[in-house]
């Protein structure tokens, strides 16, 4: 998870520039061996990504993005279909909850970017997406948890997914999903 993560984030200008490629050249790292083309053979190297979204997201570090999230979460690779856009949810965060109406649903982002009744950095954020998607580019696998009632709870994403649930995408997204027990425990569950 840590490898995708990062790899999904050092092509966003968000944190890219501000986050990760600062910690890399300050501490003399090399982005092509740690992150574009990793070795998830070398402990020392999966220690330096660990340490890196620990930084700036505070994986394992019980803070930021990760308050609360469960040491014990299992990972697979799935395919979300287009029957299950529905069940994307954003993580549970102020500035979420707010574009989404209260929902926190990716659908109802979606539609309202659609209709231009959203009109933010982040809106921009999601139509330059639909525009990358639509001229063929490939795009970093979502990263979601298992919620309640069958629902999808981003982790990483948030954008990417409102840009493909905004064009109606008709192919599958691919998608990093978590479960833990204790996923409830988690700061933006």
């Amino acid at each position: 998870m840590v490898i995708a993560f990062l790899q999904a984030e050092i092509s966003s200008s968000r944190y890219s520039d501000k986050c990760i490629l600062p910690l890399l050249y300050h501490n003399r790292l090399s982005r092509e061996v740690l992150i574009d083309h990793p070795d998830l053979g070398s402990e020392s190297d999966n220690g330096v990504r660990r340490m890196l979204l620990q930084a700036y997201r505070g994986f394992g570090a019980n803070t930021l993005l990760f308050r609360g999230f469960p040491a014990d979460v299992v990972w697979r690779f799935v395919e979300i279909e287009p029957k299950d856009h529905q069940l994307l949810l954003f993580a549970n965060e102020d500035s979420w909850k707010r574009i989404s109406e209260g929902t926190r649903s990716v659908e109802r982002l979606a539609r309202r970017i659609a209709r231009l009744e959203e009109v933010s950095d982040t809106a921009d954020r999601v139509r330059a997406i639909q525009q990358d998607l639509t001229d063929g580019k490939s795009m970093a696998p979502l990263i979601l948890v298992e919620g309640e009632n069958g629902t999808l709870v981003l982790v990483e994403g948030h954008s990417r997914a409102t840009a493909y649930v905004g064009l109606n995408w008709q192919r599958n997204i691919s998608a990093l999903l978590g479960f833990s027990a204790t996923m409830h425990n988690w700061h933006y569950y």
